[in-house]
């Protein structure tokens, strides 16, 4: 409660109450390809939800950014007015850090993934809220995969809640509650995605992507 500086890539619930000599650092996450804040259609649509989401920005004293694009968006969808940093994000840092064979092979071993096994990383966006559905052939998948790939899921926390996946042990990891993306980026050797933000961050890597 006495801490004078408070750093967050989302926003800090509503309980929090900003003390007056208190610094905040919004760091973002992700590049908006789609819509965030109050761009999203229907997301604050009553002016009690547009107040609470703005009383939250507003506590911001500084937002970085890892591009003008991202500067100019952040600006519109979250009302901000005060100091914009185009330092990039400090949570792709780990990119660059962790990017080494021993420290993949580690983390391959944390997670029960064999070694001997190429990843497929599946990170799709919601779209609804409590909902989705997984458009793909898993049991297709794991007829023709299975002896050099393994398939890792990690849904986003809207929805992660309302999948079930089919049971495929050594195959199908459901790591939706897994708290460090980062790291399932740094052991994969592909990405599927839609227009969700991790493109860009797993870009960083220079490796396949399917979008």
């Amino acid at each position: 409660a006495r801490a004078k500086y408070f750093v967050n890539n989302v926003n800090f619930p509503d309980f929090y109450k900003k003390r007056k000599n208190a610094v905040e650092l919004q760091t973002m996450h992700g590049t908006p390809l789609k819509t965030l804040g109050l761009d999203v259609p229907g997301d604050v649509d009553t002016e009690p939800k547009r107040s609470r989401f703005l009383e939250r920005c507003e506590r911001w004293d500084y937002l970085t950014v890892p591009s003008a694009y991202v500067e100019d968006i952040s600006k519109r969808a979250f009302n901000f007015d005060k100091k914009v940093m185009r330092y990039g994000y400090p949570r792709n840092d780990k990119l660059f850090t962790g990017n080494n064979e021993e420290n993949i092979q580690e983390l391959k071993r944390n997670l029960n993934i064999p070694l001997d096994k190429k990843v497929i990383f599946y990170a799709p966006t919601w779209r609804i809220k409590n909902w989705f559905k997984v458009e793909m052939d898993l049991e297709k998948m794991y007829r023709e995969l299975k002896g050099e790939y393994v398939i890792l899921f990690k849904f986003h926390h809207f929805v992660a809640k309302s999948v079930t996946l089919p049971k495929y042990p050594g195959f199908v990891y459901n790591l939706s509650n897994y708290d460090d993306i980062r790291d399932l980026y740094l052991i994969s050797d592909v990405l599927i995605t839609d227009y969700s933000s991790v493109m860009f961050d797993f870009a960083i890597l220079s490796k396949p992507q399917i979008l």
